[in-house]
């Protein structure tokens, strides 16, 4: 699978010097960083968020950067159903819907 970097999109560079140290937990990605021009032969120019450096990389030492959402932007909820003695429950967690049956009193 082929990366493809657009400018503007955030990124996440890869740092090799740290796989010298023994820190098995510590991230080997830093950043993120903002792409700001791809050039023939995967070379990409990358701008550090922190400091405003330009500077240039390889592609292969990039991964994009998936930023999570806030807790309160999440569909989150949740719905009970209690028929005799058999209780349903579903959870809505974003698009994911988790539901199962609980048989026994009803609650």
């Amino acid at each position: 699978m082929r990366k493809t970097f657009v400018p503007g999109k955030k990124v996440l560079l890869y740092n090799s010097r740290l796989h010298l140290f023994s820190g098995k937990l510590k991230s080997r990605w830093t950043g993120p960083f903002i792409v700001k021009t791809v050039f023939l032969h995967g070379v990409v120019e990358i701008c550090d968020t922190k400091n405003e450096n330009d500077f240039k990389v390889n592609g292969q030492r990039l991964k994009p950067f998936l930023e999570s959402l806030p807790v309160n932007e999440m569909a989150m909820g949740c719905s009970t159903q209690c028929i005799g003695n058999i209780t349903s429950f579903t959870f809505y967690f974003m698009h994911l819907d988790i539901s199962f049956i609980h048989w026994g009193q009803c609650m």
